[in-house]
């Protein structure tokens, strides 16, 4: 396969009101498509992450509070994140990342080369659209092989602050 900049697409949302459109990037042309799907597994597989706050849908949820008693004044919160993806500081979700593999007592030199192929993975996000070139100046698009999981790492730390801050409270 030849690669190429990757295209950026619209998906109109039509489960939300006045149907807002997604932006999102068909990386498979992309030149570190395949290394930037190396660098999950490899993230994944050495440091058995597993985002501990994150629930997948509706019967997840369900099953999770079917057998749990609640008093009647307690109130269930949920967060649904606004443009998830391009929100996400970039240099800090790798922050984060580095610190749990060091918390894993991963090699340091692992963590080093982990962390040069991660920024040459994500640090120029360019994508085409109608014959021009952007860049995304920070965040992660919509589709790109390592969003998911640099968003999860970078999520699940900050859950894990706000429920560590608030249960001492």
């Amino acid at each position: 396969m030849n690669s190429s900049l990757p295209k950026i697409y619209r998906k109109i949302r039509t489960h939300k009101t006045e149907y807002p459109i997604r932006p999102c990037v068909a990386f498979y042309s992309d030149p570190t498509s395949n290394v930037a799907k190396y660098l999950v597994d490899l993230f994944r597989c050495t440091s058995q992450f597993q985002p501990g706050h994150t629930i997948k849908n509706s019967f997840e949820l369900a099953s999770r509070l079917r057998d749990i008693k609640f008093p009647t004044s307690t109130k269930l919160l949920s967060f649904d994140v606004t443009s998830m993806f391009t929100g996400i500081p970039v240099a800090r979700a790798i922050t984060f990342m580095e610190d749990f593999l060091k918390e894993k007592n991963i090699q340091q030199e692992t963590i080093q080369e982990f962390k040069d192929l991660l920024h040459h993975c994500v640090d120029k996000d360019l994508c085409v659209f109608g014959g021009t070139v952007y860049r995304f100046p920070d965040g992660l698009p919509m589709r790109g092989p390592l969003s998911i999981l640099v968003a999860d790492v970078f999520l699940n730390r900050l859950e894990t602050e706000i429920v560590e801050t608030n249960s001492r409270v």
